[in-house]
């Protein structure tokens, strides 16, 4: 059975280590390897048991998972030479397509979020290719948020409207495509 152990450094950051015996057995070389999350220990524990107490296939030791490698879908495509170039995602239209896309809304509603759309976010975001992280940065949301009407009011945007439009666009497209938020 392998197991977590955890370390206190010096500088007072946890360092978790997964031990076990090669083969499971008491006569098997004692095996480590460090990490710096509980998390990713747990799932190199997992996989060290799954492999029947051998390293995982293609782990490198004191590395991480061989380039092109993710546990659980195999290989996959690193390559980003293979890749067309992606279609940008212009807010605007993503925006008006959403809106258009709900369901569960009374058309007077879907018109004044139409209406809202058009008059605080179409202005300041319509342009915006929400693939391409350095157009815009989550403070810019925030900035522009603050100069809305009050979010309590019945008529605002704010916040299920506004959140509804502009979530799913900054940080479901474009922000995690990168890694960035």
């Amino acid at each position: 059975m392998a197991t977590i152990n955890q370390c206190t450094l010096a500088d007072g950051r946890s360092r978790y280590w997964v031990k076990w015996r090669l083969g499971g057995t008491r006569g098997g070389a004692p095996q480590s390897e460090p990490f710096d999350t509980r998390a990713d220990a747990h799932t190199f524990k997992l996989h060290v048991e799954a492999a029947g107490h051998h390293w995982p296939e293609n782990w490198i030791p004191r590395q991480s998972w061989a380039e092109g490698w993710v546990p659980g879908h195999g290989w996959i495509n690193t390559s980003q030479d293979d890749e067309p170039e992606a279609e940008p995602v212009i807010f605007a239209d993503f925006a008006r397509e959403l809106i258009d896309s709900m369901t569960g809304i009374e058309e007077r509603t879907r018109a004044d979020y139409h209406r809202e759309l058009e008059v605080h976010l179409i202005p300041h975001f319509g342009q915006v290719n929400l693939r391409d992280v350095t157009q815009l940065k989550p403070k810019d949301v925030r900035a522009l948020r603050t100069g809305l009407p009050d979010p309590k009011a019945s008529y605002c945007f704010v916040p299920g409207s506004l959140e509804a439009l502009v979530c799913p666009a900054f940080f479901g497209v474009g922000f995690l495509d990168s890694g960035t938020t």
